[in-house]
């Protein structure tokens, strides 16, 4: 393991690094700093053993979980993807335009989103709290220190990383992440889309899709939480919009609704449950009649600015509302 409380690189043991964290520690608990001495230098006679345990961060629950050690990963696998479309498109009574495919794809060697792979080495609370009962046995006895103060003090030392397990060549105690091909998966979806136009200058049109899975488990369950390997995309999403042009006058107005279901997000290093939403979007245009081929627009995204989600791997992820001027020729 390669250690910040340790000098050099070694085995995963974290009695090693045991005095540097109790001299990094010492400074941050008044507590601890006045007993520090008293703690440092593990390996004396009828000192109980400090025993180390390796545990892998789960990115998803943001908690160190029990773990075997390294392992070997698999070279990634290219992914293909097989997909059978069977649609419609065509124009009605020369108003309404419409357009409707089925689709069902096969997913071969589907990626699975990055995964911590590096163990990191922790001290057992057990051990430590022998150890640290034996040491500080006299002054325990004496009233100086209490039950609390040691609970308070285990609880600290037992919840910090000493080293991280890292391949050869590297010096550091990063985290190490890759992704993993899952495996094989199948799914199926719907699209349809409308455009009505109601006029020679009024356009209204819709759309609507739905897709059969929005996550696929590693494990068991079924709710796209834990090993959810995510399709980063919601079972249902639609839009509706309208666009008035006058060719005579220049102008053109529209705006846009558009809709999305709640659905499971796990990419790259961010993970959390994109919230329902609904947005709304316009433009409007006018071509000047003063200079031959020029057209002034404004575009808004987001008009009402209400688009907010928060995911695990980033505080705060928001998609502002944003209002934009083109002038073109």
């Amino acid at each position: 393991m390669n250690s910040p409380f340790a000098a050099a690189r070694g085995a995963a043991d974290g009695a090693r690094a045991w005095d540097g964290l109790i001299a990094a520690l010492s400074g941050l608990n008044p507590v601890l700093g006045q007993i520090a001495p008293a703690l440092m230098g593990p390996g004396a006679v009828g000192d109980p053993a400090l025993v180390s345990q390796l545990l892998r961060l789960n990115r998803e629950s943001g908690q160190f979980e029990a773990d075997t050690g390294p392992r070997n990963i698999a070279r990634l696998q290219a992914t293909t993807t097989s997909t059978l479309e069977m649609g419609y498109k065509g124009l009605i009574a020369d108003k309404l335009a419409i357009s409707f495919d089925v689709y069902s794809s096969t997913i071969q060697d589907f990626v699975g989103p990055l995964r911590v792979e590096t163990p990191s080495v922790f001290l057992s609370a057990a051990s430590i709290q022998a150890f640290v009962e034996h040491r500080l046995a006299p002054v325990i006895q004496s009233g100086e220190l209490t039950t609390s103060d040691v609970t308070a003090i285990v609880a600290q030392l037992a919840q910090v990383p000493l080293g991280t397990v890292s391949p050869d060549g590297r010096a550091d105690t990063d985290l190490l992440l890759t992704s993993r091909n899952f495996g094989d998966v199948s799914l199926w979806g719907v699209d349809v889309g409308f455009q009505l136009h109601a006029s020679s200058k009024l356009i209204l049109d819709a759309a609507f899709s739905f897709v059969s899975d929005e996550c696929f488990e590693v494990g068991v369950g079924g709710d796209c939480s834990g090993g959810a390997v995510a399709l980063n995309a919601p079972t249902v999403k639609g839009s509706l919009g309208a666009r008035y042009h006058d060719a005579l006058s220049g102008l053109a107005v529209g705006g846009r609704v558009r809709y999305s279901d709640a659905f499971a997000m796990n990419s790259g290093v961010y993970y959390g449950q994109v919230d329902s939403y609904a947005v709304v979007d316009a433009h409007m245009s006018y071509k000047l009649p003063t200079v031959p081929g020029a057209t002034v627009s404004l575009v808004a995204t987001n008009l009402l600015d209400n688009l907010h989600q928060e995911f695990i791997g980033a505080p705060f992820i928001g998609r502002l509302g944003m209002v934009r001027l083109d002038y073109t020729f």
